[in-house]
């Protein structure tokens, strides 16, 4: 197409790739029909990996194109508490790069840990982050006092997906063109309340906090119930998709926008030995679903490796915008295997989790896996093909195997290539935020269970 296209990234917290019906293929009946039908007209990428097994490794390494080890630790980015990941903070983002070229952005979410708090704001004209009624003028304090008498009354420690939907529909009314929408769900995070009732007499409150404070006392019944209700949330989830891609089929917006939905991670129930997603780099927290739909909406699979940092540079190829030097990217573009050319697959793709961003690593190839712990003092290595699980630790018996995947990781520890500077892109300033804000997001990360 002649003109530049939209760009639409929905992102979806928490959502499993063995959980929507167009990754795995023949899952019946699937909970996921509306993302099945854009998956009709787009290209599935059935072997797509996040960064990490957090929002704060995924969604920075997506939005920077950059692994979370290239980026600034997050530190202590709370004064009251010690939060791990990284920040987008020095570094030009995806909305900052787009909008530089002369796109309309715009960010809808309710997730505290990409919120301004984070700097996440930096590149978008119209950002909701669902933190403090920051688009209303009241006095902070009074602001920090309404919010948390929202979240007494509220079923979710989020923003629904219908309540985010309202805010987003809204804005594409007035939406002018070429732009850039990004909307991340949280509907599919913990604690996956589904029923109407307030989450402080919610069984399924209680049965989740039990699960992520001590994983190895729930059931196998209460386990099957944490599992009943995520899938009740992907099925909300998906409805409410369907929403939106209505609006876009009556608006004509998929024939002139690029539309790539995927997720920041997935969740375990116990597959090893806990809940929710902490800092394990197993495929049931790293492998998502990826479903790119360019605007002549021609379907395929893809079955090749792919990372989420290609994002960014495809995104920004597909849009005729123009990177200059080394492009400050870690990973190239997938537009060529978009165009069909397989043998520009990755042969590999990496993860990082831990405090520090490189405390554990992971390199996966399409037959192996090796895990490194504290630089190498523990490993394990699973063979995939026979072992997808990941239960049989192979490092005794695979010497060879472990050189050559070890040989990678001390590489990409090694090899830090120099981001585009901030001479080069000046970009914004991360607003310093209120000490109200702060005890406010201190408050929900608890709510969410990350604190």
């Amino acid at each position: 197409m002649s003109r530049k296209p939209n760009v639409v990234l929905v992102t979806v917290d928490s959502l499993r790739a063995d959980h929507v019906g167009c990754s795995v293929g023949d899952a019946q009946p699937s909970l996921t029909p509306n993302l099945d039908a854009l998956a009709a007209e787009s290209r599935v990428f059935t072997q797509a990996f996040a960064q990490g097994p957090y929002t704060t490794f995924s969604l920075p390494s997506l939005f920077t194109g950059r692994y979370p080890c290239r980026l600034k630790p997050m530190g202590r980015a709370l004064r009251w508490e010690q939060a791990a990941g990284v920040v987008v903070e020095g570094t030009p983002t995806l909305p900052e790069r787009l909008r530089a070229a002369g796109y309309h952005t715009a960010g809808f979410h309710s997730n505290p840990l990409v919120s301004r708090l984070f700097g996440f704001d930096r590149g978008f004209d119209a950002f909701y982050d669902d933190v403090m009624f920051s688009e209303r003028s009241l006095p902070s304090r009074l602001k920090l006092w309404a919010a948390r008498l929202q979240r007494l009354f509220r079923v979710d420690p989020y923003l629904s997906a219908r309540g985010l939907n309202t805010r987003v529909l809204a804005w594409l009314e007035r939406a002018r063109e070429p732009f850039f929408l990004w909307v991340h769900y949280m509907d599919t995070h913990g604690p996956y309340l589904a029923r109407k009732v307030l989450k402080y007499v919610s069984k399924g409150e209680r049965v989740w906090r039990k699960s992520v404070a001590a994983p190895e006392r729930v059931t196998p019944r209460e386990r099957e119930f944490l599992r009943a209700n995520y899938r009740r949330q992907i099925v909300r989830l998906d409805a409410e998709l369907g929403r939106l891609w209505e609006v876009f089929d009556r608006k004509g917006l998929f024939d002139r926008s690029l539309v790539v939905v995927t997720a920041d991670h997935g969740d375990e129930f116990y597959e090893h030995g806990g809940y929710s997603h902490s800092h394990k780099l197993y495929d049931e927290l790293l492998h998502v679903p990826l479903l790119v739909r360019l605007p002549d909406g021609v379907p395929g699979r893809v079955e090749v490796l792919t990372e989420l940092i290609q994002i960014a540079p495809t995104v920004l190829e597909m849009a005729g915008v123009e990177v200059s030097g080394s492009n400050g990217f870690d990973a190239a573009s997938f537009l060529p295997v978009l165009r069909g050319a397989a043998e520009a697959g990755k042969p590999f793709v990496l993860a990082e989790a831990g405090v520090s961003a490189h405390d554990s690593l992971a390199v996966r190839t399409a037959e192996w896996k090796l895990i490194w712990h504290g630089g190498g003092k523990q490993k394990e290595l699973y063979r995939l093909a026979s072992d997808p699980g990941e239960r049989e630790n192979r490092v005794s018996d695979s010497p060879a195997v472990v050189e050559r995947l070890e040989t990678i990781l001390r590489e990409h520890l090694e090899g830090r290539p120099a981001a585009a500077s901030l001479a080069e892109f000046p970009g914004e300033e991360t607003r310093q935020p209120s000490e109200e804000e702060e005890r406010l997001v201190v408050e929900r990360l608890r709510d969410l269970g990350y604190l």
